[in-house]
C-alpha cells in the first residue's frame, strides 16, 4: 500500500497528496507539465499499526513529542525567572556564543 510520504516515479509530486485527499471510490484529476493524470480511489484500507514501521513511526513521534515539550517547559520556566528576576538577556550575544561553539569554535572563536 501506499503511505503518505510515498512517491511513485513519473508522477506528479501534487499525486500522493491529491490521492490522500479523496473518499473512498472518488475520482479527480491531476494536471502537470502538459499531462493530466486520472486518478480513482477504490478503498482505503486502515494501517496495521502492528507492523514494525508503524512502531517506527509511534517512537519517532513519541520522541519529537516529548524532545518539543521538554524544549517549550525549559523556554516557559527559563522566561519565567528571567521576568522574575528583572534581568535582561542579550539575545544577539547569546545567538553569537552559541554559533561560535556550533562550528567548532568555541567561545573564544577556537583559540
Amino acid at each position: 500500500g501506499l503511505t503518505r510520504d510515498s512517491f511513485i516515479e513519473g508522477t506528479p509530486p501534487s499525486f500522493i497528496t491529491t490521492l490522500f485527499e479523496l473518499e473512498a471510490d472518488g475520482i479527480t484529476v491531476v494536471a502537470s507539465d502538459g499531462d493530466a493524470w486520472l486518478l480513482r480511489l477504490d478503498a482505503i484500507i486502515a494501517a496495521d499499526s502492528t507492523a514494525p514501521d508503524a512502531q517506527l513511526v509511534k517512537d519517532r513521534f513519541s520522541a519529537e513529542t516529548a524532545a518539543s515539550f521538554a524544549a517549550a517547559i525549559t523556554n516557559a520556566y527559563t522566561q519565567s525567572l528571567v521576568n522574575s528576576a528583572g534581568a535582561d538577556i542579550n539575545q544577539a550575544a547569546i545567538n553569537a556564543v552559541n554559533s561560535a561553539a556550533f562550528l567548532g569554535g568555541g567561545a573564544h572563536g577556537g583559540m
